[in-house]
């Protein structure tokens, strides 16, 4: 018969084995999921617009210097 360490280490390797199982099925499971929606908050989206629209007036301008 072989000696007790030997059983140990078989014992730890299956429950660490065991727990790593677990582990990917919840893994799995949490990547099944829906994520939740990502809202813009109203603040951003007006500065993002306006930042647009900046832009746009910008570019729309007749150069002063000849390029």
């Amino acid at each position: 018969m072989k000696d007790v360490p030997h059983h140990m280490k078989k014992l730890n390797r299956q429950v660490v084995r065991s727990i790593h199982h677990e582990e990917m099925q919840d893994a799995k499971f949490e990547d099944k999921l829906p994520s939740p929606p990502n809202w813009e908050h109203p603040t951003h989206q007006l500065k993002k617009q306006a930042k647009e629209k900046q832009t746009k007036e910008r570019l729309a301008r007749k150069p002063i210097h000849k390029t």
